[in-house]
């Protein structure tokens, strides 16, 4: 058998190689030494360093003050967090790994959708989640699409977002939300102005929304999400067909008009229903309508998704 050596170099920026030299008996056929190169990156995460991940800011964990610095190999392995702490995080319910599956089909077909400049609209912004998305998808579309600033710069070159909701709760946690999550989120010279209104979304007039002019309009329907909220506030399906029939005029070609219907409340399955027939429908030739439902989860929200195609 081949005796075996190693020697271990560094090669700079964290990068250790490892060279094993494979070596073999003076009566071997096999009289060149065989070289096998290993390059592992050691250099452990910079403490306190902050990521993105899916609209998420996560903050990296710092190893500890005082053992960070040390050589020896018992503060190397207390530094790795071993395998049961990675476990900590509280456990999604069904409903919530159905919700984020959701959030994320949906926001795969914003991104699809948005261009630079665009405007778009929550029309039930709730606790803000999705008015927080869309403004980040649009600075990332207008960085792309716009040129430099300066005094003359459209003040609306970064696109428009418009949050409506019909309880002044909702329209506080959003601007909260927007004001203090999109500047970690977002580094880029060109951002979205983000307007804040409080009315119900049966009828967008008064806007500013000029037809033909909306990149995306998204729902929520249903009642604001949360622990001891008020629960006999919900969308209904008069006003949620009346509102769909409004987008229409404004979705440009291209656009996108999402709705997340919930029937497991009173009122909620007439509501999914009365959508559902509504998007079934609009005119072929210039809408294309598709619904997306869990088969396998009773109660479980679906997604309406109606892009303008002409």
């Amino acid at each position: 058998m081949p005796g075996r050596a190693y020697r271990t170099l560094p090669c700079g920026g964290g990068v250790m190689a490892m060279l094993a030299f494979l070596t073999h008996p003076a009566g071997s056929p096999f009289r060149r030494p065989c070289v096998r190169l290993t390059v592992t990156r050691c250099r452990p995460p910079c403490p306190g360093v902050a990521t993105v991940v899916a609209g998420r800011q996560v903050q990296r964990a710092s190893s500890s003050s005082s053992s960070s610095s040390s050589s020896s190999s018992s503060s190397a392995a207390a530094a790795v967090p071993s395998s049961p702490s990675r476990n900590t995080a509280p456990s999604l319910t069904d409903r919530e790994r159905v919700l984020q599956r959701q959030a994320s089909i949906a926001g795969t077909h914003w991104a699809r959708a948005l261009r630079a400049g665009d405007t778009v609209v929550d029309a039930t912004c709730g606790r803000g989640r999705d008015t927080l998305r869309l403004a980040q998808m649009l600075a990332l579309a207008s960085s792309h699409g716009t040129a430099g600033g300066g005094a003359d710069r459209d003040p609306f070159a970064g696109g428009r977002v418009v949050a409506i909701d019909i309880q002044a709760d909702a329209v506080a946690a959003t601007e909260e939300l927007v004001r203090t999550s999109l500047p970690d989120l977002v580094a880029q010279p060109v951002v979205p102005v983000v307007e804040y209104v409080r009315r119900s979304h049966e009828s967008f007039h008064g806007l500013g929304l000029a037809p033909g002019s909306v990149g995306v309009i998204a729902y929520n329907l249903g009642y604001l999400p949360g622990e001891n909220v008020d629960r006999t506030v919900v969308t209904t399906a008069h006003t949620t067909v009346a509102s769909l029939t409004a987008a229409t005029e404004l979705v440009r070609v291209g656009g996108l008009i999402t709705v997340v219907c919930y029937c497991g409340h009173e009122g909620g399955a007439e509501e999914e229903t009365a959508v559902t027939t509504w998007a079934a429908g609009l005119p072929k030739d210039r809408w294309s309508s598709l619904a997306m439902t869990w088969l396998n989860r009773e109660n479980s929200p679906s997604l309406l998704l109606v892009e303008r195609t002409r």
